[in-house]
């Protein structure tokens, strides 16, 4: 579930929207929309390392084993990271949280998952 927190405007005068998981997810939706994500973070709940995997994907289509992201990052465990670079999703934008980089597998990590999105 999408949580919307505030539209905000960067310099550019752009409305961004943010939002952010509701507690311990292993995925999130950032977009069910073609548009970007400018910006994200995650926290990782668990004493597990594993990997943040970006996928153009939307709620009614998620990732599946074996998908390959857009972009992956390593989730150090109890830790978060955090990522200002935007990518763009024709589809959407889904962030995954998997036990493996190159291929999304399923992992039993939760993280808090933070983002901002614009169209």
């Amino acid at each position: 579930m999408i949580k919307a927190i505030s539209r905000t405007f960067e310099r550019d005068g752009v409305p961004r929207q943010r939002s952010h998981s509701e507690g311990g997810a292993s995925t999130y939706v950032f977009r069910n929309t073609p548009g970007y994500l400018d910006s994200f973070s995650v926290t990782n709940l668990t004493g597990v390392a594993g990997f943040v995997q970006i996928h153009d994907a939307t709620s009614t289509a998620m990732p599946t084993a074996g998908a390959v992201p857009l972009q992956v990052f390593p989730l150090p465990a109890n830790e978060a990271i955090g990522v200002k670079i935007p990518f763009f999703g024709e589809a959407g934008l889904v962030a995954v949280i998997s036990s493996t980089a190159a291929t999304y597998t399923v992992s039993a990590n939760t993280a808090f998952f933070y983002g901002m999105t614009r169209n």
